[in-house]
């Protein structure tokens, strides 16, 4: 168990006051990123960028100029059906997809092959095959959790339970190298004959990067960490007091930050983020993100930067930061309205958006202060 970070005053890492490289402001469709999946620093410091409304990934110089890209929408090699992840595993070979297929290329950009847990069909239980990570052995994490409609529960208004995943570890040709078992995987709730998420509740959150894979789910301060076998290596375990979630509070603070609403608007929305389903309290954590150099970055889950589908928070955020040994080095500050989504030695990249809801890629240097 964790207590308190480590790192003394001089060791603490701090993010550049100013960015080094911002990509998406230059003039230029290939300069023009929308839905972006991630970004990623490569050898020689180029830097490639899903783009998930074109389905493209792009390729920039260090300096942020476009050098080239690849990708469209389809189903052939190289093609995507959805392009919301991309990662690098291994050095500069590249994860990129989605939930359900994700496809590898080196760094230049060339499709090496497809993951598919559909073809062949891997051996989990029926239900919605779902791809968690992928890490450099060439594995994969698939989990399959209960159809949406699906459920054992019968429709009753406040009925609130919590479904689970069955996971494994899969190699190539989707052959099984370890059943992980249960985990809990999301909170739902029965409204009327609607099945809701309910609002700040728990989901299970995953992050890869090397030779190791990290699950927790928020309900409690608790990350599992899996080598790339499927070996349980250890639980990375940290102090915490759950924060009550101020529903009346979120909804204020919510309709202030969209600041284009009108009166009546914003009364509407008020009233319409009340009336929905919600936990008593806060998860644990709100994202997940392993570094190049064996650390895991957690970021905290305030009601204040509470966001969906990992939207930048609108106000600053607070990383916790564990070593390779689960050890708690200590907390990074990141700006509001910016996610990381690689983070080395010195450097952090990742994904700004300003009010008008314009995406950059912004680089930030790393370091002691």
């Amino acid at each position: 168990m964790n207590i308190s970070p480590s790192w003394s005053t001089a060791e603490r890492l701090h993010l550049g006051k100013t960015p080094l490289l911002v990509i998406g402001t230059r003039p230029g469709t290939m300069y023009e990123l929308s839905r972006i999946a991630g970004a990623v620093r490569l050898t020689g410091h180029r830097i490639v960028v899903g783009d998930g409304a074109s389905r493209q990934l792009r390729f920039y110089d260090s300096l942020g100029t476009f050098i080239s890209s690849v990708g469209r929408q389809g189903n052939g090699p190289g093609e995507f059906q959805g392009l919301s992840k991309l990662q690098a595993i291994g050095g500069d070979t590249l994860v990129a997809g989605s939930d359900l297929r994700l496809s590898l290329f080196t760094g230049t950009g060339r499709a090496i092959r497809s993951i598919d847990p559909l073809a062949p069909q891997v051996q989990l239980p029926p239900g919605n095959q779902t791809i968690l990570a992928a890490v450099s052995s060439g594995a994969t994490i698939i989990g399959s959790e209960p159809h949406w409609r699906e459920s054992n529960h019968p429709p009753q208004t406040g009925r609130r339970w919590t479904d689970s995943i069955q996971l494994g570890v899969f190699g190539e040709g989707n052959k099984l190298v370890k059943s992980l078992g249960r985990l809990p995987a999301r909170v739902m709730e029965w409204r009327g004959l609607d099945l809701m998420l309910p609002t700040f509740s728990s989901e299970l959150l995953v992050a890869s990067a090397g030779q190791f894979s990290f699950l927790g789910f928020g309900s409690e301060y608790s990350i599992r960490v899996y080598s790339s076998s499927g070996r349980l290596e250890r639980i990375i375990r940290r102090a915490w007091l759950p924060e009550r979630v101020d529903i009346d509070a979120w909804a204020a603070q919510w309709v202030k930050n969209a600041d284009t609403l009108t009166a009546a608007e914003a009364d509407a929305k008020r009233k319409e983020l009340r009336e929905r389903p919600y936990a008593v309290t806060v998860p644990a954590f709100a994202q997940l993100l392993a570094d190049r150099v064996g650390r895991l970055w957690v970021r905290e889950s305030h009601l204040a930067n509470f966001s969906w589908l990992r939207d930048p928070p609108f106000v600053p955020s607070v990383w916790n930061v564990f070593s390779s040994e689960g050890k708690w080095l200590g907390n990074v500050e990141m700006p509001a309205q910016f996610l990381p989504t690689d983070i080395g030695s010195d450097y952090v990249l990742g994904v700004a958006r300003d009010h008008d809801g314009v995406e950059t890629v912004v680089l930030y240097r790393l370091g002691v202060m």
